[in-house]
């Protein structure tokens, strides 16, 4: 019905005669149905050279399918960028539809495949040139449409075209993490799955193991982030983030002493997302952490009890992920006995005395235990 009111109103103020790109561009997402064909037949017989590739579908009267434009933003990108570019002006006054956001979703997530496809070279010089010269087309559109917080359609759409060129595409792990950056910081409650599942994807892609700082930050502040990446987990793959979420955990652990992590670390261990080396590489970690507490840097203790609870779950879990955490409590070089005396306080009164202990101490000398028999005594 609106669409035939605005061909009411165009035929009164000629509209397709003196703006033909906007209409053209207002009428993109309705290309498929008869308006779109009776739009066609009134246009002027010269059309701005930017749409100049329905010519044939003007002199025939008929509704260009899907493919045209698809081809056309591969091989001319400044039309994604042109329907890109009034996409975003249409979120930021408001004025979006869902028809519109559908098809610039539809649009983009396709041209950025055949794009990044299309300049695919054997040489990897050229092909990293190329991916460059798509990112500098790509990243001013990306980098608005993420946060556009008030229009979470377009953010979702936004996160599954990034996710297709980061897959796709051979980017350095510095525009990775900028991408991973820009999702944290315009996600809302809205978004924050989808969110997640682009992060996943994109983590996947990176090199270097640990989180950025900011996206950590970003994703310790989720409600229940650690069942999210399990719940997840379920369904692709994760463990890059994961892992890396869980290293980046341990280093904020000690160097701001905050042990919020810990509880996130349980569950990304305990929830089948891991390979067996990304396990014992974390529950190392912790037990190396452990060994750097002291009274300068804990000086009530928390972090030490934090810290030594934590171990007491993780050192009880069932499973490949129990048995790996096993191996490694039974294979570290690391001083037992110091790492037993700084976190006493989480040891100690889970201890159960030895039976054979000297009578004459009457029951109140501990014989002293090896890390591995104190946490799989504990309960």
């Amino acid at each position: 019905y609106r669409v035939e009111r605005g061909h009411a109103a165009n035929e009164r103020c000629r509209i397709h005669e003196e703006n033909t790109v906007s209409l053209l561009k207002t009428f993109l997402p309705f290309h498929s149905i008869q308006a779109f064909e009776t739009l066609l037949s009134i246009l002027p017989s010269r059309i701005p050279a930017d749409f100049r590739f329905l010519d044939p579908y003007i002199r025939s009267s008929t509704c260009p399918p899907r493919s045209v434009f698809v081809h056309q933003a591969i091989h001319h990108p400044e039309f994604l960028a042109i329907v890109s570019e009034y996409t975003l002006e249409s979120c930021r006054m408001q004025f979006q539809h869902p028809a519109q956001i559908s098809f610039w979703a539809g649009l983009m997530t396709e041209a950025v495949g055949g794009i990044v496809d299309k300049n695919k070279s054997g040489r990897a010089a050229i092909q990293k040139g190329n991916d460059q010269s798509i990112l500098h087309i790509l990243g001013p559109i990306f980098a608005e449409s993420l946060v556009m917080k008030k229009v979470p359609t377009m953010q979702i759409a936004s996160y599954m075209a990034v996710a297709v060129f980061v897959s796709k595409g051979d980017l350095e792990d510095i525009a990775v993490t900028a991408f991973m950056e820009q999702i944290v910081y315009g996600w809302t409650n809205d978004t924050i799955r989808a969110a997640l599942v682009s992060l996943a994807i994109l983590a996947q892609q990176r090199s270097a193991k640990q989180m950025s700082s900011k996206v950590t930050k970003a994703l310790l502040k989720v409600a229940d982030v650690g069942a999210l990446l399990v719940e997840i987990g379920h369904q692709r793959r994760v463990d890059k983030l994961a892992n890396g979420l869980c290293l980046a955990l341990i280093d904020r652990f000690i160097k701001r002493k905050d042990s919020r992590g810990l509880p996130i670390i349980m569950a990304i261990l305990g929830g089948h997302l891991l390979k067996d080396k990304q396990i014992a590489v974390i529950f190392k970690s912790l037990l190396l952490t452990a060994l750097k507490l002291n009274d300068d840097n804990d000086e009530d203790g928390s972090l030490r009890r934090d810290l030594g609870s934590a171990l007491i779950t993780l050192s009880q879990l069932s499973g490949d992920a129990g048995d790996v955490i096993q191996s490694v409590i039974q294979d570290v070089n690391y001083d037992i006995e110091a790492l037993e005396m700084k976190l006493d306080l989480s040891f100690r009164s889970r201890v159960v005395p030895d039976a054979n202990a000297d009578e004459t101490t009457g029951g109140d000398e501990v014989t002293k235990q090896d890390l591995n028999k104190a946490i799989m005594d504990a309960s």
